[in-house]
């Protein structure tokens, strides 16, 4: 039996106006549950003699079902306790054509150094 984790998603909607009168963008989180952490490529950063240490982790995450309505791009996850952000514009697979749990993979990464 496959069991999931779970991950925070950090996405930004439209606040109440500013001061000027501008709509303003906030950051909210929700849990997921129940997601299948796919450990992806580990390097160096390439080229980046100003910074010897830099390196990025990569991670595919694959989301259950029932989230087809949600856009991920420009989020970020909190995967195993460090934050990630989405690579692209990920989309779903259609639920009636996906067996299993899970049908909405996402590329998420961090670079550190």
């Amino acid at each position: 039996m496959i069991i999931g984790e779970k991950v925070t998603l950090e996405i930004y909607v439209e606040g109440p106006p500013d001061a000027m009168g501008d709509t303003s963008v906030v950051a909210v989180t929700e849990d997921i549950e129940n997601v299948l952490v796919e450990p992806g490529a580990t390097d160096n950063l390439s080229g980046a003699s100003n910074r010897p240490d830099g390196d990025i982790a990569e991670y595919k995450l694959h989301i259950p079902k029932g989230y087809e309505r949600y856009v991920f791009r420009g989020c970020r996850f909190k995967v195993r306790g460090e934050w990630m952000e989405v690579i692209g514009n990920p989309t779903y697979y259609t639920p009636e054509n996906t067996p299993g749990d899970w049908n909405y993979p996402v590329e998420v990464k961090r670079c550190d150094g």
